[in-house]
């Protein structure tokens, strides 16, 4: 379970904006154990996931959890380069962490004032995969959605057909395929085929 995504908690501290998010997490983690004993819970930091820093020596009262954190090209490619660096390997030597989203995408449909998902491969797609990989934590791709969504991973409007994959320097599509089939180990030129199925709750569907 994801308790919350992306919380923002007021503090005049990275560890006071922690505490106040803490106070939430740790009333939804015993709500969640008194129905689920054993299952994983992921645990949303504050800043919309980018202070995870204080997590290394002040976590949740339950052993069972992954904290959250969101870096895209925004953070990446700013002078706080070096803070999240920091923040997420502290986080990541004391418990399980996970990037729970990355991406990014040159196609100025889905830049913003802010300009947070704005890079590419060369400057972020292949250094936050080697930071990954380095810190041996897990990773999610956001986004495979539609239009309304970004950055996304294929075409889904306009001139390209529904499901076409973005690959290419500028486009996170082809780069989580890849990253994807590296880590399987499984060989790209073999034929895949994807097959829709209806699947009924409850029932027993074999093979």
């Amino acid at each position: 379970y994801e308790l919350f995504n992306e919380p923002v908690n007021s503090g005049a501290s990275d560890a006071a904006k922690w505490t106040s998010v803490k106070n939430d997490m740790q009333t939804w983690v015993d709500i969640v154990r008194s129905y689920a004993p054993d299952n994983l819970i992921f645990v949303g930091t504050p800043n919309y996931c980018q202070i995870i820093g204080p997590t290394a020596t002040d976590p949740v009262d339950d052993v069972n959890v992954v904290y959250i954190s969101h870096i895209y090209p925004l953070h990446w490619l700013s002078g706080s380069n070096q803070y999240y660096r920091d923040s997420i390997t502290a986080a990541a030597a004391a418990h399980a962490v996970i990037l729970g989203e990355w991406g990014f995408t040159t196609d100025l449909t889905y830049d913003d004032q802010w300009h947070i998902v704005i890079g590419n491969k060369t400057n972020y797609g292949d250094p936050i995969k080697q930071f990954v990989e380095g810190l041996g934590i897990g990773s999610m791709a956001w986004c495979a959605g539609g239009p309304d969504w970004g950055p996304p991973m294929f075409y889904s409007n306009g001139a390209n057909a529904d499901g076409v994959l973005r690959v290419g320097e500028g486009e996170m599509g082809g780069f989580a395929k890849d990253w994807l089939f590296e880590t399987s180990g499984i060989d790209q030129s073999i034929d895949l085929t994807v097959t829709k199925c209806k699947v009924k709750a409850g029932k027993n569907q074999g093979r």
